[in-house]
């Protein structure tokens, strides 16, 4: 069970252990040469990896709550760094298939083995009462800006 201990910022520990995942990940990300450009739209080919089945931009458009212009801007970015391609379907000329490339599904692979290190790293020592604790709280955190108080 938690001690208590004398008053602290919430906002304030939240903000520095994000700060301190952001400088690990970034540091990762040097380590194995990644430009912070990819770095940055890594998540859209973890989304890409774990779909199942065909993916198409429209998808993409549909599924991420951003501008159209935002997702084609971060899709070309992942196909000019070779991350992956766009492929026209031959049903639909205006259709376009996302598909990882083998660069990108090694980054997606490196990226995943990174997030479990770091995963671990977070819940090392911590009882899995305290970790089921610390998500209680934290869900309820963010249940708190759904009310107005």
């Amino acid at each position: 069970m938690c001690e208590p201990r004398e008053e602290r910022y919430l906002g304030l520990a939240i903000y520095r252990l994000s700060k301190r995942i952001r400088e690990e990940m970034q540091r990762a990300d040097a380590e194995d040469q990644i430009p912070q450009e990819i770095a940055k739209c890594g998540w859209l080919i973890g989304l890409i990896a774990r779909n199942e089945g065909d993916i198409y931009q429209k998808d993409l458009e549909s599924m991420i709550p951003l501008a159209k212009s935002t997702i084609t801007g971060i899709v070309q970015t992942l196909e000019r760094g070779g991350f992956l391609r766009r492929i026209p379907v031959e049903r639909d000329a205006r259709l376009k298939k996302v598909v990882l490339t083998q660069k990108g599904q090694d980054f997606q692979k490196r990226s995943a083995d990174r997030f479990r290190k770091l995963e671990d790293q977070l819940r090392a020592g911590i009882s899995p009462e305290d970790l089921d604790c610390f998500f209680r709280v934290i869900d309820q955190m963010s249940e708190n800006f759904e009310v107005k108080l």
